[in-house]
């Protein structure tokens, strides 16, 4: 595709609705990025877009309305219209859902009704977990260690819940001594997922494409995640 040939109507209509798959999309971009005039369309369609999405109902979101219009022969290419198509393509090429993980709550406790003392500080927390108050659940769990093996649960609940509670970098703070190698499975699992999505959201960039692949060649649930959030990147 050369910068006289432009996008066709249906393209860019895939294009914003995160439709089109590689490598046209990747081709497509890089149309977008020499090519003033496709570069105002699909920003423009992308208005629209958001446009319809406002004011249509939730339900309705999800449907693609493939609109059909006329391509401009000239565009005006300023600065603002031009940070405004960045964002567009952040949206539709970096964007997809946010890299999110949730530990289980369900069964957490019962193989530690014998251990006393922290059960109910760690079940308080694990109530504020579930119902997604992560700052009550972080709070609840900062503070003094648990008593083994439960210190080990402690710090990545507590990890988790500030991830969530946007402090991904306390979050990493609370795992850096913790070895992780040394707990069992499932919770060295649960831990190497929390400490990528803090990674990914502390901008640890590095460190987040270190673990992933070892996150990616689990053959269970926690690989299955991983290998979407490899998709994803």
């Amino acid at each position: 595709m050369n910068r006289e040939t432009h996008l066709e109507a249906d393209h860019v209509v895939d294009l914003v609705h995160g439709l089109l798959e590689e490598p046209l999309r990747s081709e497509l971009a890089d149309h977008i990025a020499r090519c003033e005039s496709c570069a105002e369309v699909v920003r423009l369609r992308s208005a629209e877009l958001e446009l319809a999405r406002s004011e249509a109902p939730a339900a309705v979101h999800r449907l693609p309305a493939p609109l059909r219009r006329r391509w401009p022969r000239y565009a005006t290419w300023t600065g603002a219209a031009a940070a405004v198509l960045a964002m567009v393509l952040l949206w539709q090429f970096g964007a997809s859902e946010p890299i999110e993980y949730r530990l289980p709550v369900a069964n957490v406790l019962e193989p530690l009704r014998s251990d006393t003392g922290d059960i109910a500080r760690l079940e308080a927390a694990l109530a504020h977990y579930e119902a997604k108050r992560y700052t009550q659940a972080a709070s609840t769990l900062q503070g003094s260690e648990f008593a083994k093996p439960m210190e080990a649960l402690r710090r990545i609940y507590l990890a988790s819940a500030l991830t969530h509670a946007d402090d991904p970098v306390g979050a990493i703070d609370v795992l850096a001594s913790l070895d992780l190698a040394a707990i069992p499975e499932p919770w060295r699992g649960h831990g190497l997922c929390v400490s990528y999505v803090a990674y990914v959201h502390g901008d640890r960039n590095d460190d987040a494409a270190a673990l992933l692949p070892q996150l990616t060649q689990r053959e269970d649930r926690i690989g299955d995640i991983a290998r979407e959030w490899a998709r994803q990147r």
